[in-house]
């Protein structure tokens, strides 16, 4: 079950990335058939695929006023962390209060490699790439950065000044990134 969660949570980011990231339409259709192929290969539906491709799709469009949930992200290069502040409306999620509190961290969980991959694969790790080019070269895999970032430290989830919108912090070590990049 756990294992079938973590490749869904790659799969979302997996289908992030296409949708952010190809330049060229036809360079992404191509890579969307192949995309689409290896997944099926590892057991998932086409229906499972279409959503965590539509997902994927929505958060990448959603404008930050209309979202569910939001996120701002920033290096705290004292503390080598990765610090992102998530947010979420649970009234426009749907979910009722307060029995639905930890349901709604639940999903905050879930979210978490969606709402932090663009900040997160844009940081440099050395003078000219990123670690979003290090994905791609193959030195890194989604999975292992999804696998840090269900591991990263959560902040207890409070609402904040009374409102309806669900605040918590997460912290990332760098440290854990660079395990994977310096090989000794």
């Amino acid at each position: 079950m756990q294992k079938k969660v973590m490749q869904k949570k790659v799969l979302v980011a997996v289908s992030g990335l296409f949708f952010i990231f190809s330049p060229v339409i036809a360079m992404a259709e191509a890579t969307s058939a192949e995309s689409r192929a290896e997944f099926i290969m590892q057991g998932f539906t086409e229906e499972e695929i279409r959503e965590a491709e539509e997902k994927a799709y929505a958060a990448a469009n959603a404008s930050r006023d209309k979202s569910i949930i939001s996120s701002e992200s920033r290096v705290d290069w004292t503390k080598h962390a990765f610090v992102s502040d998530i947010s979420m409306n649970v009234v426009k999620a749907g979910i009722p209060m307060p029995s639905g509190k930890s349901l709604a961290v639940n999903r905050i969980k879930m979210e978490l490699p969606i709402l932090v991959k663009d900040p997160l694969l844009s940081l440099y790790v050395d003078d000219t790439r990123t670690i979003e080019d290090l994905v791609r070269e193959g030195t890194l895999t989604l999975e292992a950065l999804t696998h840090i970032i269900d591991k990263s430290k959560q902040t207890p989830a409070y609402f904040h000044n009374g409102t309806n919108n669900l605040k918590t912090t997460n912290t990332i070590n760098l440290q854990d990134i660079g395990k994977l990049i310096i090989k000794h």
